[in-house]
């Protein structure tokens, strides 16, 4: 496919980029609250030790394949209802309004994931939703080569070019940078007010707004 004819895509991580840590965290409370009526009080027990590891590690990831079908459950019930930031709608309209595409690149699961903008009132702005986890063969978005799976296993093919990332996450920002040396692709930290260590790779553009990155 001729890269011309691609239309620039922002792809933006989930949690702490546009959903709140604490959105999910309570999401994750209430499920501890009310797991027991989709699955058995052993198989909460395991999930809650899976769910206390690193984010990137394959402990963690196998804790958000297994929670993602019953988290999801819990959203169409009407369980819980996740808040986004105030700057993520805008951003995403004002994306949409340049004729560029906006799609998510999550660790949680695609199901989980696409409940959570749809209930938010923003499926309509997204091109996708992808989960690291199950939609892509290298899993770690610490991992420079998940950023080129993306682009190579699911954007090029929906017609989409990586015009730029944007996460919370330094370790996952410094890998799309290491992924994408060359800056064709635009990498953006979001300081979302963490007072976590930032350690950013040279070409890494610093952002407390959504909007910023247009």
């Amino acid at each position: 496919m001729n890269k011309n004819n691609l239309t620039p895509t922002f792809v933006f991580d989930t949690r702490g980029t546009t959903v709140p840590n604490e959105a999910i965290s309570e999401l994750r409370e209430r499920l501890w609250q009310v797991g027991e009526r989709y699955i058995s009080k052993q198989e909460l027990e395991q999930l809650k030790v899976l769910s206390q590891k690193d984010a990137h590690s394959p402990e963690f990831r196998d804790y958000l394949r297994k929670v993602g079908p019953v988290m999801t459950q819990i959203l169409k019930d009407g369980l819980y209802i996740v808040s986004f930031f105030p700057d993520v709608k805008p951003a995403f309209e004002a994306i949409q309004d340049r004729g560029s595409n906006s799609r998510i690149l999550s660790k949680g699961t695609p199901d989980l994931m696409s409940e959570m903008y749809k209930q938010a009132g923003l499926g309509a702005l997204i091109s996708g939703v992808n989960s690291s986890v199950t939609d892509l063969t290298i899993t770690d978005k610490a991992n420079p080569g998940c950023y080129l799976a993306l682009e190579k296993e699911i954007m090029i093919p929906a017609g989409e070019s990586f015009e730029a990332y944007t996460s919370d996450d330094p370790r996952e920002t410094n890998a799309c940078r290491e992924a994408f040396p060359i800056v064709k692709t635009d990498v953006f930290y979001i300081d979302r007010g963490q007072e976590r260590e930032q350690d950013l790779a040279k070409g890494i553009k610093l952002i407390k707004d959504l909007r910023e990155i247009l």
